[in-house]
């Protein structure tokens, strides 16, 4: 599927998006991790986190089988969240040192979940009540 495709299936489904969509832009699920001139976007989940390139390519199985192999649909849910999150000036940023900036990739990479960036948004949250 070529790239446009699913541009336009984001842009299509950001119009009216579903209940679960709305519900992780509500929580705030997508971050914007930066360090230095570095920048990546992650999609927390409850259980997991997922490196998303947006308009391209999510690391979840979903987009893995039913998005690149089965060729289901164009786009994984995480995809049209992060869409709709850059799109709208929802998604968090998170600026890190270079150090834990790679401590949270390889988190994500390795163990599909990323304590170290859990501890800072909890943290974040803490210190701001």
């Amino acid at each position: 599927m070529h790239y446009t495709e699913i541009l336009a299936y984001l842009e299509k489904a950001s119009r009216n998006p579903p209940p679960k969509v709305r519900e992780a832009l509500r929580e705030g699920r997508v971050i914007i991790l930066s360090s230095g001139g570095r920048k990546a976007h992650i999609f927390k989940s409850r259980s997991r986190d997922y490196l998303v390139i947006p308009g391209r390519v999510c690391t979840c199985r979903d987009f893995e089988i039913n998005v690149v192999f089965k060729k289901l649909r164009p786009a994984c849910y995480h995809l049209v969240t992060t869409h709709i999150a850059l799109k709208e000036g929802l998604a968090k940023t998170l600026n890190v040192p270079s150090d834990v900036y790679d401590d949270i990739i390889t988190e994500v990479i390795y163990a599909g979940k990323s304590s170290t960036l859990r501890k800072i948004l909890h943290e974040l949250r803490s210190s701001a009540k």
